[in-house]
């Protein structure tokens, strides 16, 4: 039921522009939704018969952990989907060779261990949650000035132009994937700890996957049939203002994580 529901809603949103959104595409992402209630359903149909249920429910009853669950979740819906469309603009709208557009976005990548390392050790312990919250206020910042200089340099970017905007993006992906996991399961009882890290596993997944359609879609809508480098700039314009739109609207859920780590409960 899981894998039905994420093809029900993925593949139409992968395949509903190019087929100029025909019927069946609403009709299946709606089903998704009942798939995905049917899956719940089930489960506590399962608990109730004293049978090993796929995903614990129990566990949501923590603000911790359901908080914790849904920014991961929609973070990687936003994240995800700038690391694709950033990538195919680059080589598609640009030019660049693969070598050339990873060295591009290198910055981004060695800056989230090191900031990681640096919130786990010294600031989550230090300043608790509000670690997160900066994480996702310099993410949006830091997409929002990769968008910027894409759409001022167009042709004539250089990649030493996006240095400064993408180490703040990877400083804020640092800071905020690096302690999630802790404020995530900070009140999870020790014996579900297992249970509910591979939860938080497998929605990075689903919210990756779910990210990489949706941002494509609008990246690939904007850009239609344009071969120009100026279907290309309202396509990335597009799809990474979404994206820091969702980092903003993440921002009231983080306060459903609790203030510090390392508060565990033992019992239920």
């Amino acid at each position: 039921m899981v894998m039905a529901s994420l093809i029900l809603l993925i593949y139409p949103l992968i395949q509903g522009n190019s087929l100029s959104w025909p019927v069946w595409t609403y009709v299946s992402m709606v089903v998704a939704v009942i798939v995905v209630i049917l899956f719940v359903a089930y489960e506590k149909h399962r608990i109730k018969l004293n049978k090993s249920p796929l995903i614990a429910l129990n566990l949501f009853r923590f603000k911790s952990f359901t908080g914790g669950i849904s920014v991961y979740t929609i973070f990687m819906i936003a994240m995800s989907g700038y690391f694709l469309i950033f990538t195919f603009y680059l080589q598609m709208g640009l030019g660049f060779t693969a070598l050339y557009a990873a060295l591009t976005a290198l910055p981004f990548s060695l800056m989230v261990p090191v900031m990681a390392v640096i919130s786990v050790m010294k600031l989550a312990p230090k300043f608790g949650r509000k670690v997160v919250v900066l994480g996702l206020i310099l993410c949006a910042i830091g997409i929002a000035g990769v968008e910027s200089v894409l759409h001022g340099a167009r042709a004539s970017l250089s990649n030493w132009q996006l240095l400064p905007v993408l180490l703040i993006a990877g400083a804020g992906m640092g800071m905020l994937v690096s302690s999630l996991t802790d404020f995530s399961l900070s009140q999870v009882p020790e014996q579900d700890a297992g249970s509910a890290s591979g939860i938080l596993s497998m929605m990075q997944q689903v919210g990756s996957s779910i990210g990489i359609a949706i941002l494509g879609t609008i990246f690939f809508g904007a850009v239609g049939n344009s071969s120009g480098i100026a279907g290309f700039v309202m396509g990335i314009r597009y799809a990474l203002w979404s994206a820091v739109g969702i980092f903003i609207l993440m921002v009231p859920l983080v306060f459903l994580l609790p203030q510090k780590t390392h508060q565990h409960t033992d019992t239920l």
